[in-house]
Order: C-alpha cells, then sequence, then structure tokens
C-alpha cells in the first residue's frame, strides 16, 4: 500500500509537470509515464513474513483489497493522462492500448511481489527474477545504446531487454509504436510461479502421532 502512495504522488507530479514549468513532459504521453512509474514501484520485492510458532508462513490478508485499493488510487490520474494525452493529440486507440495493457502488467507484478513475501524462499526466487529480469535488462540496454548505435551495441541485451515491462512501456512513452506485451506478460507470470510459496502439508493427529495428509 506505500508503493500505491508513492506512485500516486509521484504521478501526480506528472500531472503537474507543465503547470510547474517542465514542459517537456508536454510533449510526451504522460499516460505511458505515469504506467512506468506505476509498474517500476508495484513490482518492488518486499521483505519475507514473519512465521507462526509451527513454522507455517503468517496468511497475507486483504490481497485483493490490496490491488483494489491500489487500482481505485491510480485508476483516477491515469484516466485524467489519457484525457490529456487525447486532448494533446495522440492516438486514442493507442492509448486505450497502452492504458489497459500496463495496468494488467502493473496489477500483475504487485500480486507477484505480495505473494513473494508469504515465504523466504519466495521472495528469494521473486527478488532475483525481478531484478535480473525487469529492471537490469533494461538498464543494460540503456548502457549499451549511449555509443549512438541503434538499439544498443549487443542485439543479444536488445532481446533480454524485451522481456521487462519496463521496456515495453518505455517503448510506449517515446514513440507509441505498436507492440503487444507478449514477452512482459510472460514474464509476470514467470514471477508469479517463483512468488508462489510451496504447499504446506496438512496435518492430521492420529492418537500420539501426528500423519500428514
Amino acid at each position: 500500500m506505500v508503493t500505491a502512495i508513492i506512485s500516486w504522488l509521484l504521478c501526480f507530479i506528472l500531472l503537474a509537470g507543465p503547470t510547474l514549468g517542465l514542459e517537456a513532459l508536454a510533449e510526451l504521453p504522460r499516460s505511458a509515464c505515469m504506467l512506468l512509474i506505476w509498474i517500476t514501484l508495484a513490482g518492488v520485492p518486499r521483505a519475507a513474513r514473519s512465521t507462526d510458532s509451527e513454522g507455517y508462513p503468517v496468511p497475507m490478508a486483504g490481497l485483493l483489497t490490496r490491488v483494489g485499493l491500489s487500482l481505485a488510487l491510480m485508476g483516477p490520474l491515469l484516466c485524467v493522462a489519457g484525457a490529456l494525452d487525447h486532448a494533446a493529440g495522440f492516438p486514442p486507440s493507442a492509448l486505450c492500448f497502452t492504458l489497459a495493457s500496463g495496468t494488467l502488467l502493473a496489477l500483475g507484478l504487485q500480486v507477484a511481489a505480495q505473494r513473494s513475501s508469504l515465504s523466504s524462499r519466495g521472495a528469494l526466487r521473486y527478488g532475483w527474477g525481478w531484478l535480473t529480469c525487469v529492471l537490469l535488462a533494461p538498464t543494460l540496454q540503456a548502457v549499451a545504446g549511449w555509443d549512438g548505435s541503434p538499439g544498443g551495441t549487443r542485439e543479444g541485451w536488445a532481446d533480454f531487454a524485451a522481456l521487462s515491462p519496463l521496456e515495453w512501456v518505455h517503448g510506449r512513452a517515446m514513440a507509441l509504436d505498436f507492440q503487444w506485451p507478449i514477452l512482459p506478460a510472460v514474464l509476470a507470470v514467470g514471477l508469479l510461479l517463483l512468488a508462489t510459496p510451496p504447499m504446506h502439508p496438512t496435518k492430521d493427529k492420529v492418537g500420539d502421532g501426528e500423519v500428514s495428509a
């Protein structure tokens, strides 16, 4: 929930950017820039939660509630950003596609990040996956392109960066190029599987002993 509030504040500043003297923001689709902030913060790895007396992870209450609150905070700002972009002349079809796809990616990463906190192993697996594929991939691609070569210096890095939702939404922000976020969606599902805590067997007591069902 803290990350959702931080996202809301940053996106509000983004909306007020031209009024605050940041005229360069008026030339970019603010809906895509806003999604870039939300996707980045929604997937930030969480610390593993404590366990109960028997070693079981403490259940996380209200996952759907947390996702709903995040959507309630970001939804109105995204609608305002989309309306401003439409008034600025950006194609409405491209804006709707960006908003719908970006919102699904952000919510998917948020669910994966929150589920990863249910177990220390899940948190570790998700943390390495997020750092490597979501954050490091576009960073390497950006660094590779500092010499001015289009798409970076190595083609393999561009393919690696295409996995990251951040790379996809950055492309939407800079050019609104039509590209289905298939690889980022696959990555989000993979991170969700990595974050899923292991299933604990149900213990039924029989007499003086315990039998695992």
